[in-house]
């Protein structure tokens, strides 16, 4: 499974097609920090930790099992810890092998939220841009007669 961390300490799944695997899971952080650690956490609240080598980790088959699988991501750097929380999988047993799908398929919902989100923060940048403008006529009028050069 594929995964980017957000600035907003979210992870989502670019991976997004179940895919058919046996034995170890590979997992794959981009945007993971230098000595940052997975955790992994199974139906069984079992929890497996995994440091990331190149963005990167495996779970081992004998974790896995069939469920939902939370995941997350922690970085401590110069004192401060990090943690990105990432979308959950879902494991389910096909035969000899197992099927790994994001949890949450609901990606029109997410959509919807991420566009009224966006609209927001339109509103508030054309705030800003106005109250710029207004600023930058203070100045001006408050610069006048005065010699900067």
């Amino acid at each position: 499974m594929k995964y980017t961390l957000l600035s907003n300490n979210n992870g989502i799944i670019t991976t997004r097609t179940p895919t058919i695997f046996n034995g170890e899971l590979l997992f794959t952080f981009k945007n993971a920090p230098q000595g940052a650690t997975a955790v992994f956490t199974n139906k069984n609240n079992r929890e497996l930790y995994r440091v990331l080598t190149d963005s990167s980790c495996s779970v081992p088959e004998s974790f896995i099992g069939e469920g939902e699988i939370a995941v997350c991501v922690v970085s401590s750097q110069n004192g401060a810890v990090r943690k990105w929380s990432c979308e959950a999988v879902c494991i389910a047993k096909v035969e000899s092998s197992y099927l790994i799908f994001p949890c949450d398929m609901d990606l029109p919902c997410r959509v919807v939220q991420l566009e009224v989100e966006n609209e927001e923060l339109k509103e508030k940048q054309k705030g800003f841009e106005t109250e710029l403008v207004e600023l930058k006529q203070k100045l001006s009028k408050l610069l006048e007669g005065y010699d900067i050069a």
